[in-house]
């Protein structure tokens, strides 16, 4: 709502929103039920991580950001794919490296992860979307042009 009433946060006042957001997901629970604090401190934080996003400035389009887009667009198939990419890479690991990770086991999986969700999205998600979309709008029946009047009338 503040976003469509033209409210915008300047690149530093994002900056420090975002920083607090990350801040709130490390509760303090003194005294306090462990569900309730999470829920006490990872709801405001994701809604100023959120916000700190949708009204900071708009990011420079360049590399960078057509990366984080494309990876935005393959979510659902990075949600769906991740564990089958995952498991195998980890007993893989395993098997060559041993039982040590590290952040190059990390940055690996990751690396995987993405790249083959980036890949399923490009050939399966995006085209089955696409031809479900166009056979969903010619098959949807269009509203009737003429109003139907609801009043309730009182009989004489």
């Amino acid at each position: 709502m503040l976003y469509g009433r033209g409210w915008r946060l300047s690149g530093r006042h994002s900056f420090a929103l975002f920083g607090l957001g990350l801040l709130g997901f490390f509760p303090r629970t003194i005294g306090v039920e462990p569900d309730l604090a999470r829920a006490l401190s990872c709801g405001p934080a994701a809604a100023m991580l959120v916000m700190a996003a949708a009204m900071g400035p708009i990011s420079p389009q360049g590399r960078l950001t057509a990366w984080g887009l494309a990876v935005g667009d393959a979510s659902y198939s990075l949600y769906l794919a991740h564990p089958f990419v995952l498991r195998p890479f980890r007993v893989l690991w395993i098997k060559v490296i041993g039982p040590r990770f590290d952040l190059i086991f990390l940055a690996l999986a990751a690396l995987g992860a993405v790249s083959v969700s980036l890949a399923l999205y490009r050939v399966v998600e995006r085209p089955i979307s696409s031809r479900l979309q166009a056979w969903l709008k010619r098959e949807i029946p269009r509203p009737n042009a003429q109003r139907v009047n609801f009043a309730l009338r009182r009989e004489a």
